[in-house]
């Protein structure tokens, strides 16, 4: 017992934040599966930022690292312009109990900001990718679990998610969370096979591999699925030798079992896609109207109704971000035809519309000038992300510029802007990316590098 108490003490800093990044599904879980506190915030909160706040007593604040300088400062400048707007140009100065709860947010934000210069990468390398990929796996695990047990729950005609009321197994939850641990999970257990000489971590890598896979189709989360098309297709392009592997794929096909197996292969899909054609032509057209959902968010057109004729398949929510994207140009022409030059500069006010796309929140609730406040601190996250991925200096590192990939596009398609963890990981890209190897007092620290 002792040994397992020194040992979470020891590793306290990988668990902590492993927890907050990638223990939503399995919070939602024991919160609306199990029924423990059914569609909880405050039990939400207590245990994915609780273990936040535990840590903070261990901190020595004689070694701070150093973060990022220019996204650091950025980020940190956003949120008190975000402050600021909340205490003195709220959307609605009634509601003061959302105003305390967005002013939270912040807080919390902010702390964090500041509790990730007192952690070491060196201490993140010892089991940070292990603990990534054990909560990303225990989350999608009871999602799959729960969806079994669901006897209303259809494979390819609902999103599977866990219900906020665990008594009716056919109320709707948010497949969203799910589909982020299970993308976080799935960079994990790549970073983590590629790293890894013992096969028994190679082979949970793979395996735990192809059960986050099944929860991204699961959850059918549009935004979730491009964000892993995109991090596999960076992955093979900045560590696959091209030229070797078009090589290796030659010598293999000429191989006349190789040539057999995979007429084999061609056969047996033939004959699956013939039995189970209107399925797969169902799936064709939910993915084909997801995608043109997306496209209609930015580029509205008159072939609205044609997309949505499916049915049930139907994405209410994606048309609803689309009517909001009309409105929010719509204030945009009107303030500028009523001179309210103020509101175009300024904007309305922070989250006095709802839009569920947060690079359009910005421009209609900070206006310009939060607007480019925002694009160039999101623009330099790309930026240092991308050449994080090219070049990584770490592991960790590595796993953390190609998280963002996530929250790149989310930027793009729904949530909030003001998000604890949209924010939390910008805070964590903000302080490791690129990697610092000094304190901020320039005492030399070292730490692990390792060739691409």
């Amino acid at each position: 017992m002792k040994y397992i108490i020194q040992k979470l003490l020891d590793y306290r800093d990988s668990i902590a934040l492993s927890l907050f990044y990638f223990g939503a599904p399995t919070v939602y879980f024991l919160r609306d599966g199990v029924g423990l506190a059914p569609n909880s915030m405050i039990f939400t909160v207590l245990l994915l930022v609780g273990p936040m706040f535990l840590v903070f007593p261990f901190r020595s604040f004689k070694k701070l690292y150093e973060p990022n300088g220019i996204t650091y400062t950025l980020g940190l400048l956003f949120l008190f312009f975000s402050a600021f707007y909340l205490i003195y140009y709220p959307y609605n100065r009634s509601a003061t109990s959302k105003m305390v709860y967005e002013l939270s947010v912040i807080g919390i934000i902010i702390y964090i900001y500041i509790l990730l210069t007192t952690v070491s990468i060196e201490n993140l390398e010892k089991y940070f990718l292990q603990t990534a990929i054990f909560f990303s796996l225990i989350g999608s695990l009871a999602l799959l679990y729960y969806v079994f047990k669901n006897p209303t729950f259809v494979v390819g005609s609902q999103r599977a998610s866990i219900s906020f009321n665990s008594k009716d197994k056919s109320a709707t939850g948010n497949p969203h969370i799910f589909a982020k641990g299970a993308f976080f999970g799935l960079i994990a257990c790549f970073i983590f096979f590629k790293k890894s000489t013992i096969k028994l971590h190679q082979i949970v890598s793979v395996v735990s591999g192809f059960i986050f896979v099944a929860v991204l189709f699961l959850t059918q989360a549009m935004s979730a699925i491009i964000s892993s098309a995109l991090f596999l297709m960076f992955y093979f392009i900045f560590n696959l030798n091209i030229k070797s592997a078009a090589k290796s794929i030659l010598t293999l096909m000429k191989k006349w079992y190789v040539l057999i197996f995979l007429l084999f292969i061609g056969y047996k899909a033939i004959n699956y896609y013939q039995s189970h054609k209107a399925i797969i032509d169902t799936g064709t057209r939910y993915i084909e109207m997801r995608i043109n959902n997306l496209i209609e968010t930015f580029l509205p057109s008159n072939k609205k109704k044609e997309l949505n004729s499916y049915g049930p398949t139907r994405d209410d929510s994606a048309n609803t971000r689309v009517k909001m994207v009309s409105i929010v140009k719509e204030t945009f022409y009107k303030n500028y035809e009523d001179q309210k030059y103020h509101k175009l500069f300024f904007g309305n006010g922070y989250m006095a519309l709802y839009v569920d796309v947060p690079i359009l929140e910005v421009i209609h609730s900070f206006g310009l000038v939060g607007f480019i406040m925002f694009c160039l601190f999101f623009f330099m996250l790309a930026k240092y992300s991308f050449n994080e991925m090219r070049n990584p200096s770490t592991y960790i590192t590595e796993f953390i510029a190609y998280g963002f990939i996530y929250f790149f596009v989310y930027t793009f398609t729904n949530g909030l802007i003001i998000d604890y963890n949209r924010w939390g990981y910008y805070a964590l890209v903000c302080r490791f990316i690129p990697l610092s190897f000094t304190y901020l007092n320039s005492v030399k620290v070292s730490t692990t590098k390792f060739d691409s």
